[in-house]
């Protein structure tokens, strides 16, 4: 099997268990994305060379408790949003991240752990998740992910920032950059949600 069809049967397994557990069960999707906060920020302080169990656990269990606290949801994902902005100013201008290990601890909460709570907070009104509104959102992140990295096999020829994400191109993600707004207006146009 070749790195393409693996990746592709993975992502397809991946989907369907996203998608699967949002319209079965809220306890379900909570849990798959709890699991998924902790595998993912695994990866991300594995690359920053400071992953281990308990930062992981760490990590996300406090974001999970800044949650519980009375801050406002806009809070985190401005939060969020200045931590992809940050992390995209130093992957493009000075293709490096220096991080302490508490720094990066803190980057993970923001980079990844906040937003992914925000679809399990935010994608819920008086414990009804809104499948639409998360759907339509996950085929964006999807789309662009799926063009960067078809385009980044196809024509890159740069790397973008190896320390985040080691294969990711400059072209691929131009190209996503491009292409998902137009899957974005698809989206609004055939769905009432957005």
């Amino acid at each position: 099997m070749t790195s393409f069809s693996l990746r592709t049967a993975f992502g397809l397994l991946y989907a369907g268990l996203w998608l699967g557990t949002l319209w079965l069960d809220s306890v379900y999707y909570s849990i798959f994305l709890i699991g998924v906060s902790l595998v993912v920020t695994r990866e991300f302080l594995n690359l920053q060379g400071t992953s281990s169990l308990w930062k992981v656990v760490l990590v996300c269990g406090l974001t999970y408790g800044l949650f519980q606290t009375q801050v406002p949801h806009f809070i985190w994902a401005f939060g969020a949003i200045l931590i992809q902005l940050w992390l995209a100013y130093h992957m493009v201008a000075l293709k490096e991240l220096q991080a302490k290990s508490l720094s990066t601890m803190a980057i993970a909460c923001l980079h990844i752990c906040a937003p992914i709570f925000l679809l399990l907070y935010d994608g819920a009104q008086d414990n009804v998740f809104n499948q639409e509104l998360i759907t339509g959102l996950l085929l964006l992140v999807w789309t662009t992910d799926s063009v960067a990295f078809g385009f980044g096999s196809w024509l890159g020829k740069h790397p973008l920032y190896t320390k985040v994400s080691p294969n990711k191109t400059v072209e691929g993600a131009l190209a996503a950059v491009c292409i998902t707004p137009i899957v974005g207006y698809g989206v609004g146009y055939y769905s009432n949600t957005f």
